[in-house]
């Protein structure tokens, strides 16, 4: 590929998907996204547009950006990418993209994620019954925005109970988030903070 001349900012002007895989590939370790532009001569003009398109290769599963927020195959890493499904006992699974059989999710792995999800997982072992067993080392694209639950109080704290029994997470309510809302009604609230490892879902 030509490093003669910056990108401009039309579509037409970005790397392709494959462009983008292939100087991941050949790199061999994961890249700054600083980097990576540079490699693939993308001008300052088409930084928004070439981090949009990144974007939609992680979202995809194709890439994941670690930790330090350097890109890398994963592929290469050996990652399962697929979308997360619940169930209503807390424990789930991750349906691969690829085919073949499910990931187990422990309940502990999801409270990382929610029904929908999409995610990038390691095979960790085999569980009891003889299915692989998954660790989510990423989400990838949020399912949940808006939840319809029922609001509960018990000791001073406020939550909501998910209509869909798939998604098994309580989801916190800070008091002076929840307007004129009673307990036991059913309502709507819109998830701010995702879950993670060490939290609950929360509406604010």
């Amino acid at each position: 590929m030509s490093k003669s001349k910056k990108r401009d900012t039309t579509d037409a002007a970005l790397p392709t998907r494959s462009e983008i895989l292939e100087v991941l590939q050949e790199a061999g370790v994961p890249m700054p996204l600083d980097d990576l532009a540079a490699r693939l001569s993308i001008g300052r003009k088409a930084g928004a547009a070439f981090s949009e398109r990144i974007g939609e290769l992680v979202r995809r599963g194709d890439i994941l950006e670690n930790r330090k927020g350097e890109l890398c195959l994963t592929a290469k890493l050996a990652f399962v990418t697929g979308t997360v499904q619940g169930h209503p006992d807390g424990y789930g699974f991750l349906v691969p993209d690829a085919g073949g059989a499910d990931l187990f999710l422990s309940a502990r792995e999801m409270h990382k994620a929610l029904h929908g999800d999409r995610a990038a997982a390691k095979i960790t072992g085999i569980d009891r019954r003889g299915r692989p067993e998954g660790e989510i080392v990423e989400v990838l694209a949020r399912a949940n925005r808006d939840i319809v639950g029922r609001l509960h109080e018990e000791r001073g704290v406020w939550f909501v109970e998910a209509e869909n029994r798939r998604i098994n997470q309580d989801l916190l309510i800070p008091a002076d988030q929840r307007g004129n809302a009673q307990a036991g009604q059913v309502v709507v609230v819109e998830i701010i903070q995702q879950p993670t490892a060490n939290g609950e879902a929360r509406q604010a």
